[in-house]
C-alpha cells in the first residue's frame, strides 16, 4: 500500500535519468522565461534627453512631455552621455513620443 509520495517514487522504480532530462528541460523553459520578464524593464527604459528650444539655442536636459511638444521643442536627443542611457527598444524603434507603450 502506498502511505505518502516517497512510497510511490520507490514502488515506481525512483528517481532515473528521465526524471533528471525532465527537470532540466523545464527548468530551462522556466528560467528563460524569467530573463526575458526581469529584464523587460531594461528594453522599454526611457533614456534621459536633450531638448533645443530655439534653432540655434543649446540643447537642455527635458522631460519626455516637454520633448515631445512640437510647440515648444525644434529639435530633441538622448543623451548619450548619460549612464542611465541604454540603446533599447525606445531608441531603435523611435518611441519616444508614441503613448505609453
Amino acid at each position: 500500500m502506498v502511505e505518502d509520495v516517497n512510497d510511490a517514487l520507490e514502488k515506481s522504480g525512483g528517481v532515473s535519468t528521465f526524471q533528471y532530462i525532465s527537470f532540466a528541460i523545464i527548468s530551462s523553459c522556466f528560467f528563460a522565461g524569467i530573463f526575458f520578464g526581469q529584464s523587460l524593464a531594461y528594453f522599454i527604459k526611457m533614456p534621459p534627453l536633450l531638448c533645443q528650444t530655439d534653432l540655434d539655442g543649446p540643447f537642455s536636459e527635458c522631460e519626455v512631455e516637454v520633448a515631445c511638444n512640437t510647440e515648444l521643442t525644434k529639435h530633441f536627443n538622448a543623451d548619450s552621455d548619460s549612464i542611465y542611457t541604454l540603446d533599447n527598444w525606445v531608441q531603435q524603434l523611435d518611441l519616444y513620443c508614441k503613448s505609453e507603450f
